[in-house]
């Protein structure tokens, strides 16, 4: 009787082991999925932010002023942009092929994207304006 116990005993243990060791990584793998998850809802990755960052210059088609506009992309997700001696504050994201910006101007947050098309970031409000990355 002894032996069918400790044999219960064994088997249960190993069960129970077993069901604790697939909880925790049932757990582990639930978070990571939730956190990845998180990750393109927010529509980045931190690999966009590295990837995307740096100071670009906005080039308008036709545009002769000479007045550089910049915005700076920083990899913290902030970002500041530049024209005529006047800074702006703002966070950007970056996602494939996309990079959004929203600039607090003096009349309130704005927004801009600028889509990855034929080799160089395009804004979506005119096919005229892109950025162009300093080294």
């Amino acid at each position: 009787m002894n032996k069918v116990i400790s044999a219960n005993s064994i088997l249960g243990s190993f069960l129970l082991f077993t069901l604790a060791s697939l909880s925790f990584v049932t757990e582990a793998k639930k978070q990571s999925v939730i956190d990845s998850t998180n990750r393109r809802v927010q529509g980045q990755t931190p690999n966009y932010l590295a990837k995307y960052s740096g100071t670009y210059v906005i080039k308008v088609d036709g545009d002769r002023s000479g007045n550089d506009e910049v915005l700076e992309l920083h990899s913290n997700g902030n970002c500041t942009w530049v024209f005529s001696g006047q800074k702006k504050y703002g966070t950007w994201k970056g996602s494939r092929g996309l990079i959004q910006t929203i600039v607090r101007g003096n009349t309130g947050d704005l927004p801009e994207d600028f889509q990855f098309r034929n080799g160089k970031f395009v804004s979506t409000e005119s096919n005229t304006r892109y950025l162009v990355k300093r080294k």
